[in-house]
């Protein structure tokens, strides 16, 4: 490893067009990195879209152990979750 502390996100982001439909919150896991003491988001898979402001996190995981209870429940607690985005 190269030592980077690092921890899973678990939460939403904004997408602009989801399935047909615009400006929908859709779950998303990504990753942050503690950097210079702060933490930074790295998403690797929406490389050409990041737009930080666009993510709401939920639940946290150090993947050091096995997921927590916390953390689960708030993946259940997503499909009964309603956002709405107000330009």
């Amino acid at each position: 490893t190269l030592g980077i502390p690092s921890r899973a996100v678990m939460g939403v982001i904004l997408s602009e067009d989801f399935s047909g439909e615009k400006d929908v919150f859709v779950y998303h896991m990504w990753v942050e990195a503690l950097t210079n003491g702060r933490w930074i988001l790295v998403d690797a898979t929406r490389p050409q879209d990041f737009h930080p402001n666009r993510y709401i996190a939920l639940a946290y995981h150090n993947l050091m152990t096995e997921m927590p209870i916390d953390y689960l429940r708030a993946v259940s607690a997503i499909q009964e979750m309603k956002i709405t985005f107000i330009k």
